[in-house]
């Protein structure tokens, strides 16, 4: 009830006065699990983290119903540290599951992401093709994956060259005489080159993952969507 009402202090205090109360319980894991959660809506992420490894030393185990409770808990962990930009780690604990779940599109498209702040463009690439053949139909299915992971596909292919020379690879520019001699090519797959004088932020990971909100026509052969963070 205290999750469901979104009372992540009242969840986090009733399943830590339980897993003291009843350490032998066949509930531990699933409470444990619980705890951890309510911690990290609580934006702590340090004692998230810790009760994430706390459920792993103690040989993790599953729901009451049975029900694994890995992929949980090592999604947890990883988004818990990618909070406190521990990408590193993070990687670290999300690889081993999603190499040996393949079926967890959450899991996969965690590590697209995380590769891409490891800066690791070369095995984001690989495993954004290992992804795309694994899921033929995610275009169709989930498209926010399939365009986020090309999004950041794209963004591994950023090279800094001469405005001339990126125009001639294809780069769509627009207002010519607004761009520095030396410019940015962001790519999208094999569907999308565009010219940038400069993105807003530092990088574009920062912004993150996105919701396609519209999509819309802006000249002949060429879409346009519109999009909001999450």
């Amino acid at each position: 009830l205290y999750l469901k009402s979104g009372n992540y202090k009242g969840s986090a205090d009733y399943f830590d006065r339980y897993i003291k109360r009843y350490p032998k319980s066949k509930y531990i894991p699933e409470a444990r699990y619980l705890l951890a959660y309510a911690l990290y809506r609580q934006k702590k992420y340090e004692d998230a983290v810790s009760q994430c490894l706390m459920y792993e030393n103690s040989a993790g185990g599953s729901r009451a119903n049975g029900e694994s409770l890995e992929g949980s808990v090592v999604m947890l962990k990883a988004r818990s540290l990618m909070e406190l930009k521990r990408y590193d780690e993070a990687l670290n604990a999300l690889a081993p599951y999603s190499n040996t779940a393949p079926n967890d599109l959450d899991a996969r498209f965690e590590k697209v992401k995380l590769l891409y702040f490891v800066k690791n463009y070369e095995a984001l690439i690989e495993e954004t093709e290992s992804l795309f053949r694994d899921f033929p139909d995610l275009e169709q299915t989930s498209a926010n994956y399939y365009l986020n992971a090309q999004y950041l596909r794209g963004l591994s292919f950023i090279l800094m060259k001469k405005y001339t020379d990126a125009v001639k690879e294809g780069a769509l520019a627009f207002f010519k005489e607004k761009y520095p001699e030396k410019v940015t090519v962001y790519s999208a797959g094999d569907f999308s080159k565009e010219i940038c004088g400069g993105p807003h932020t530092k990088r574009t990971g920062e912004l993150g993952r996105f919701k396609i909100v519209k999509e819309e026509s802006s000249g002949a052969g060429v879409r346009r969507i519109r999009a909001i963070l999450e």
